[in-house]
């Protein structure tokens, strides 16, 4: 039955005005939990809206396919720094342990924007890890930040959290 409602669900999507209402129906869609529509989730990634493209980066996550991953990849170098942080957990999440260079790069560069959502994305990945009983991950991302960072001095990037305000933080509701 829920195959009948695929083709509603994105119909419904394309014609709605209101983003919050967009970005919700792109989780109800990710939500009902069939992989092979990643490519209806994914459509969601043109929106312009930062909560759509969010909710899309966030469905494909939770679609768990393996074909998301080059449609997620290019939101690593989103301006905004939600978007970012969401691709950064989604991919992490799919295993994509490259994404640690990235998170690297960014608490690096000195651009704001970048440290910014590199935090963000570094604060939902560790929370993700939270969650898990195994702590190796824990090991491998520090390990792999430890390698790729300038200055592997997390002292001072504590002491710049401080400093970075995020305008929009990505919501405590997401699996990130």
């Amino acid at each position: 039955i829920a195959r009948k409602l695929f083709p509603k669900v994105a119909q419904v999507i394309a014609g709605e005005a209101d983003a919050k209402v967009r970005a919700q129906l792109v989780r109800a869609l990710s939500r009902l939990g069939d992989p092979s529509q990643y490519l209806l989730v994914g459509k969601a990634l043109k929106d312009q809206t930062e909560d759509v493209v969010v909710a899309a980066i966030e469905g494909l996550d939770v679609l768990a396919s393996i074909d998301s991953i080059g449609l997620v990849e290019p939101f690593l170098n989103d301006a905004r720094p939600a978007v970012r942080a969401q691709a950064a957990l989604a991919l992490w999440n799919q295993g994509e342990i490259r994404v640690s260079k990235r998170l690297a790069e960014g608490l690096d560069s000195g651009d704001e924007s970048m440290v910014a959502g590199s935090l963000l994305a570094l604060n939902e990945i560790l929370a993700s890890l939270r969650r898990l009983e195994d702590s190796s991950k824990y090991v491998l991302l520090f390990s792999e930040l430890k390698a790729n960072l300038k200055s592997p001095d997390f002292v001072a990037y504590a002491s710049k959290l401080k400093d970075v305000r995020v305008e929009a933080p990505v919501s405590q509701s997401r699996v990130f």
